[in-house]
């Protein structure tokens, strides 16, 4: 079993030597929310690389219609395109917790957004998962 962490805006200064010392092998990033990309995802990117472990994304989405989110998700795709040479062996995933708690979503407009979401980030040649 491997072990990992997320970290976002929120671990300004995250120690990833002292992760990895601990056990962890992947670290998966805060790319963004929304329409901004997350302050400090390339400090963050780069230092879980530095420290020799494996990375992913993840996109905390507020899309609360198809079109808002399939804009959230070109926004994504777009980010990724600009902004990682490194390849992701952890996955690019969307968070959807946002989206579900602040809107009262039911399963299927939930599923629906997903899957605009997902048609989307495929369109761009990405494959996504959920984080939730």
């Amino acid at each position: 079993m491997k072990y990992g962490i997320d970290v976002s805006y929120a671990q300004e200064d995250f120690d990833f030597n002292q992760a990895v010392s601990n056990g962890k092998s992947f670290a998966v990033v805060k790319i963004g929310e929304h329409d901004y990309m997350d302050d400090l995802f390339a400090q963050h990117i780069n230092g879980a690389l530095n420290a020799g472990m494996d990375v992913g994304v993840y996109f905390v989405s507020r899309g609360k219609d198809a079109d808002s989110i399939k804009q959230e998700a070109q926004f994504m795709a777009d980010l990724i395109k600009q902004n990682i040479s490194a390849e992701l062996k952890c996955g690019i995933w969307l968070d959807i917790e946002e989206c579900y708690y602040d809107q009262k979503l039911t399963v299927q407009q939930l599923t629906d957004l997903v899957s605009a979401f997902i048609i989307v980030m495929n369109q761009n040649g990405f494959d996504c998962g959920i984080y939730a």
